[in-house]
């Protein structure tokens, strides 16, 4: 900038000439000194400014980053429960199709079991009864009871319910004494 302000007086001088007017030469000259001092001024107070606003800025970058590291770290950690919510929710629904898988395999083997169990309680019964009959130590009653139970017209049991009660002992005494 000094050089500007050389080559301004120099360009004065020649302009002006050596003449006597070295007054207003010098004044032209002090003047833009004076306007030199000025702008330098002004250009300090600009950099001043700049500086003062660069430093607002790498403060206000770094607790962004701060802000952003430590808003990332709390993505991060949702997402890491979000995964294990899922995947106890993966096993949960697994365990859930391995049970209704066992269930639809047992639920048809225990009622055709169950119904063959049905189907076998009569014969059974009756199996029981003819063993009971051959090996009984009264087998003149066993065999009453069998006559009764397939005759057409029962004698020991009442035929007036739906369910055939056994007589009382004393009846049953008295038709075994009549036959």
């Amino acid at each position: 900038m000094r050089r500007h302000v050389l080559v301004m007086l120099t360009l004065m001088f020649g302009i002006t000439g050596c003449a006597d007017d070295g007054a207003q030469v010098a004044r032209v000259a002090e003047q833009a000194l004076q306007q030199q001092a000025e702008q330098n001024q002004e250009m300090v107070r600009l950099n001043r400014e700049v500086a003062e606003s660069t430093q607002r800025l790498v403060e206000a970058d770094a607790e962004a980053r701060t802000e952003i590291l430590a808003a990332q770290r709390d993505i991060q950690a949702q997402q890491h429960g979000v995964n294990q919510q899922r995947d106890a929710l993966e096993q949960e629904r697994r365990n859930i199709a391995a049970q209704r898988r066992t269930d639809s395999v047992l639920a048809p083997i225990l009622y055709t079991q169950g119904a063959g169990l049905l189907c076998l309680l009569p014969v059974g019964v009756a199996g029981l009864m003819l063993w009971h009959v051959n090996h009984s130590e009264a087998p003149d009653v066993s065999q009453l009871l069998l006559d009764d139970m397939v005759s057409e017209h029962p004698r020991l049991t009442r035929g007036d319910t739906p369910f055939r009660r056994i007589a009382s002992a004393e009846d049953a005494e008295q038709l075994a004494e009549s036959a």
